[in-house]
């Protein structure tokens, strides 16, 4: 692993999610509190089992629960549901433990863009995001767009009140190794 993904990973806080209520997927439609038909009920059943399985320490079979839940979240087609947008960002993680910078990356990028909308462009989970997609980007060689990733997650991590000095430490660290020429 490279130095960039080892600083991230030492100083990494923890990535706070926000998830939508367990649903339990019987085969039959699913209705949300007002007894409407919810269209979320079979993705989110989907994702909460994701976690639940990788929680159990099974990144392989949380995989395929994640992409699973992507492709409903796709079927939807909405494009600001936080769960959609978090699936591709722990679908990036397992990429990155499995050490697939390339389509961890992709991952990163899709949630990226999901969340930006959902949470708000300067929301720190957002940053948080770009900071893994920058780390894999520079993993990858792809200099240039991790500049960009890094430099928009250091944008926002200065705007936090109070900031996160920590995180933008490594923020620091990552765009001075791009320059230096890493």
């Amino acid at each position: 692993m490279k130095k960039s993904s080892l600083y991230l990973i030492a100083a990494l806080s923890i990535f706070i999610m926000f998830a939508c209520a367990s649903k339990q997927n019987t085969g039959e439609t699913l209705y949300d509190d007002e007894g409407e038909e919810d269209p979320f009920a079979e993705a989110d059943a989907i994702y909460n089992e994701a976690m639940r399985v990788e929680a159990e320490g099974n990144s392989e079979e949380a995989l395929s629960y994640y992409l699973g839940a992507v492709d409903e979240y796709e079927k939807i087609g909405v494009t600001d549901c936080e769960n959609w947008g978090y699936a591709h960002y722990y679908i990036g993680l397992i990429y990155m433990e499995m050490e697939e910078h390339a389509l961890s990356a992709e991952h990163f990028g899709k949630s990226y863009k999901i969340l930006k909308k959902a949470l708000g462009r300067d929301d720190p989970q957002v940053a948080q995001i770009l900071t893994y997609k920058g780390v894999m980007e520079k993993d990858n060689g792809d200099i240039e767009e991790a500049m960009k990733s890094f430099t928009r997650a250091l944008e926002i991590r200065e705007k936090e009140d109070p900031p996160d000095e920590n995180q933008i430490r490594i923020l620091k660290m990552n765009i001075s190794d791009i320059r230096e020429g890493w």
